[in-house]
């Protein structure tokens, strides 16, 4: 009874797979934005102000570290020589005169290129970075006191060149597409990292542990 008093809310940017689609369109507050992270952020802390004082359970998406990387100032100026004019190749794929596969797996950019680009997926990194933060807050004041658990993850990484593998991923099973954050923050717990390999399988039944469900927790694929 008291999981079916939590209120389920989902935000995410450009959500395009019809599979999560139809998993999330089964909760009446699914909310997607073709907006960049800031507007997930936005709804997010205006939805934790319409629910002030109900239990909940909140998933915010962040899309924007993506191909084609394109921050918003300012993080397209933090490590861009020329954040005013998008890199060629943005124009050439649009036109047909680059494969993305070809880009992908026989990429042929001089290094200037290649390296204009990943300073432009560290400045979508930072604006995730800065989004994140923003809704953390939001979480943590309108708690008001209660405990409130915070996970942030993501379920891939990227790679940027990496074994002649350019800006994509789901090809290979190299760390830079595999290794990714996992942070479990519990009131109470004064944290600790576990160094043993660990699975976003398991994220559900740490969660279900946690609240004492651990029947459940036990009938859940992870641990």
């Amino acid at each position: 009874a008291a999981v079916k008093n939590y209120m389920v809310l989902a935000l995410s940017s450009r959500l395009s797979s019809k599979a999560v689609r139809f998993i999330l369109n089964r909760f009446p507050s699914l909310r997607i934005t073709p907006e960049t992270a800031s507007a997930v952020t936005d709804r997010a802390v205006a939805t934790l102000e319409e629910i002030s004082g109900r239990p909940y359970f909140l998933w915010g998406h962040y899309l924007d570290p993506h191909w084609p990387y394109w921050p918003p100032a300012p993080w397209n100026g933090q490590f861009e020589t020329d954040p005013a004019t998008p890199p060629p190749v943005y124009e050439e794929l649009r036109e047909g005169r680059v494969n993305i596969g070809e880009m992908i797996h026989h990429n042929q950019m001089p290094s200037s290129e290649v390296e204009r680009l990943v300073s432009l997926y560290a400045g979508e990194v930072n604006f995730i970075d800065t989004e994140a933060g923003r809704l953390i807050e939001a979480v943590r004041s309108s708690s008001r006191g209660s405990p409130v658990i915070i996970i942030f993850t993501s379920d891939h990484g990227e790679s940027l060149g990496e074994h002649r593998y350019f800006f994509s991923h789901g090809d290979q099973v190299y760390q830079p597409s595999m290794r990714v954050p996992l942070i479990i923050q519990v009131p109470g717990n004064d944290g600790h990292s576990i160094q043993s390999p660990v699975s976003l399988a398991d994220i559900a039944p740490t969660l279900l542990a946690i609240n004492g469900l651990q029947a459940w927790a036990r009938a859940r694929q992870g641990r």
